[in-house]
């Protein structure tokens, strides 16, 4: 990400950081600051990575419990082994 002034237009992570980014430095070229705002849920690479890790050690943890029953959680599906 750079380090230059902010300057229209800008997006705010929505995640708990909620810094603010150029739109262009974060793939949000072309899109006007009016429709920018509207995006409810829009996350910075480095809220996005803390939800992934988190989401992938909560998988890890649900797997070890269900062994026992011979399933597993795979991306939001339980799956029978």
């Amino acid at each position: 990400i750079c380090t230059k002034r902010l300057t229209s237009p800008t997006a705010r992570c929505t995640a708990s950081c909620d810094s603010t980014y150029h739109a262009a430095c974060v793939g949000l070229q072309g899109i006007s600051q009016e429709e920018i705002n509207k995006l409810s849920n829009w996350r910075c690479v480095s809220c996005a990575m803390t939800a992934t890790t988190m989401f992938d050690r909560f998988e890890e943890a649900m797997n070890n419990r269900l062994d026992k029953f011979k399933v597993r959680v795979d991306r939001n599906r339980i799956v029978q082994d």
